[in-house]
């Protein structure tokens, strides 16, 4: 009982001191070039999101009441009685054109992880690992300066 317990308080461990080696450089480099194209998607999506709450006329402040709101209620349906119908139809179409945007990015994400031949699995398994293993952290701050470097 002592072997299995003294085994799982340091798996962590184990782990984490193999993960920064599990990765190699061409592994890290394409997560920055990922990561760049990601975040230049996202930002776009954002982008077009702001522009069609500004065209259906739906302020920062009533968008985030409205979401502190739902937040509170639990769901639209039990919402959406106590808005004013113009504002509700409003924002939801609002929400739906948001959740098309998110779809269309996690679209674009497969995209990109297949162009490079990662699985999602892959891609996912070296995000949470890049967060929690601080030497690999420092691997990948020192290829983004050499990237810096050479530009």
């Amino acid at each position: 009982m002592r072997i299995f317990l003294f085994t799982l308080l340091c798996l962590p461990f184990w782990g984490q001191a193999q993960n920064s080696e599990a990765y190699t450089d061409k592994d890290l480099q394409t997560y920055l070039d990922l990561s760049k194209s990601i975040n230049l998607a996202r930002q776009e999506a954002a982008d077009y999101a702001h522009r069609m709450q500004a065209e259906l006329l739906i302020s920062n402040e009533q968008m985030e009441q409205t979401l502190m709101a739902l937040k509170e209620r639990g769901s639209w349906e039990a919402l959406e009685p106590d808005l004013d119908s113009n504002f509700a139809k409003r924002f939801n179409e609002l929400m739906t054109y948001r959740a098309t945007l998110k779809a269309r990015l996690k679209e674009n994400l497969q995209k990109e992880l297949a162009a490079v031949g990662w699985t999602d699995d892959f891609y996912q398994h070296l995000v949470l690992t890049i967060q929690a293993d601080p030497k690999l952290q420092e691997r990948l701050i020192q290829l983004s300066k050499k990237e810096e470097q050479s530009e």
